[in-house]
This record gives C-alpha cells, sequence and structure tokens, in this order.
C-alpha cells in the first residue's frame, strides 16, 4: 500500500460535502498522520508503512461462495425473517434497535448493553417493552446470551465490545444460541476504526469463526468509511 501524500487526504475529505468544517479536519488529520508516523517511527517497513500488528487469518472462496453484496446494514436486516426472535448486542443510541423493529417486526427483541441509562433506552422502547416485544438487558453481553438456551435466536447483531477477545467471547456465548439456519451478524467488520484511531478485533474473531466452526458469509453490507456489516450462517445450511 502506498503512503498517501497531502493532495490525497485533500481530496478525500474536500470533495465529501457532508463532512463540516472538512478543511479544519484535513489540516487536523496531516497533523494527526505526521504525529503518527514519528510515534511508530520504529515500526516501519522497507516501504515507509507501519507494520501492524495481529494480521486475520484469510478466508477461502468456500467461505465466500454465493456471498451477497448488499449497500447497507439496513438491506441484511430485510433479508431476515419477520417475526423473528433477535438480539442486538450494543445497542448505544437505539437507533438501529428501531430498524430492527420496523423492518423485521420481531416477536421478541432483546437489547443487550453494559449501559442502558446514557441514552435513555428504557423510556424510548417502553411502548414495546410494554406488549412484551423488547425487553432490555443491562450487563455483559457475553454472560447474558449465555442465559438463553441453546437454538433460541433467529438472528443476533454483534455491535458491542469491538476489541478481540471481546469479540470472541461474543461468538463463543452466541453462535450456539442462534438456530440451526440462525444467523450470526457483525457490525464494523474492519480491521481498524478511523474515527477512534484504534485496532478492531472484529475480522480477526469473524475469520476464525469461519475457518474453525465452519461458517460461511451469506451478506457483506458496505458502510460509511468501511465499517461493514457481515452476516454468517453455519456451513451447511447456507444454501
Amino acid at each position: 500500500m502506498e503512503v498517501y501524500g497531502k493532495n490525497w487526504l485533500r481530496s478525500l475529505f474536500y470533495k465529501n460535502k457532508r463532512v463540516n468544517k472538512s478543511k479544519d479536519i484535513y489540516e487536523d488529520l496531516i497533523k494527526a498522520r505526521d504525529a503518527w508516523f514519528r510515534v511508530l517511527s520504529s515500526h516501519k517497513d522497507s516501504f515507509g508503512r507501519i507494520s501492524l500488528p495481529h494480521p486475520a487469518p484469510m478466508l477461502t472462496e468456500k467461505h465466500i461462495e454465493g456471498c451477497y453484496l448488499l449497500d447497507d446494514r439496513e438491506a441484511i436486516l430485510k433479508k431476515m425473517k419477520i417475526e423473528s426472535v433477535a438480539a442486538e448486542v450494543g445497542v448505544q443510541t437505539g437507533e438501529f434497535s428501531r430498524s430492527i423493529l420496523d423492518i423485521c417486526s420481531p416477536s421478541k427483541l432483546f437489547l443487550i448493553d453494559i449501559d442502558l441509562t446514557s441514552y435513555l433506552i428504557r423510556k424510548r422502547f417502553s411502548t414495546e417493552a410494554s406488549l412484551g416485544i423488547v425487553q432490555l438487558h443491562e450487563g455483559d453481553s457475553s454472560s447474558t446470551l449465555k442465559q438463553f438456551p441453546d437454538s433460541y435466536f433467529d438472528f443476533i447483531y454483534f455491535d458491542g465490545d469491538h476489541s478481540y477477545h471481546g469479540v470472541k467471547r461474543d461468538i463463543e456465548a452466541g453462535k450456539s444460541r442462534v438456530k440451526e439456519e440462525g444467523f450470526l451478524i457483525f457490525n464494523d467488520y474492519t480491521y481498524w476504526s478511523p474515527a477512534e484511531c484504534m485496532e478492531y478485533g472484529v475480522i480477526q474473531a469473524v475469520n476464525e469463526l469461519c475457518r474453525e466452526d465452519e461458517w460461511k458469509i451469506i451478506y457483506f453490507a458496505l458502510g460509511y468509511y468501511m465499517y461493514c456489516d457481515i452476516a454468517l450462517k453455519r456451513h451447511q445450511y447456507s444454501v
């Protein structure tokens, strides 16, 4: 990968009219990039690139054969069964929770988050909770998922702890809790978060699941700045 110069950064942010104060962001990115290379100078390779740690295992043709490319994550929801039993790990503002309700009309939606108070989630979904459609669970996601019986969910949507070990814990807790033909869906299938300047472990954990436990990618949905989504199914139920 070429180490891009200032012209590339300028074109990226000046052409994106949806980014407010793009000139200020461009200037700050230049400063941040210079600081990045200065701090990590000892980790440069012969091409002047930073050698990042923990490369994810690569997938093979059998893991992606027949995969559908979709335009956004809501398009994945449109592929899910109506009146499903679903869980969302990592609720934050509840915006995507609302999308799940509106698009999938689940019979039950379990919202799991370490903190449900910051964005008034209980108030926002009080109507659905009173109808028994939404159930709220506050606490560690992997521990919460273990409280459910095996083969319970039609799909689980993961958008919680993005560290490698956090995603691995959620996978281990969740993979047996989806039905045999059910889906595991992961937000932010990316190696690096540009908004946070930090490594994500989603790709590594998900690729290991595919390679070691015979899961297959069914849907790959694009996202802004390549915060993409990916939906997996057990290989024998992927047809």
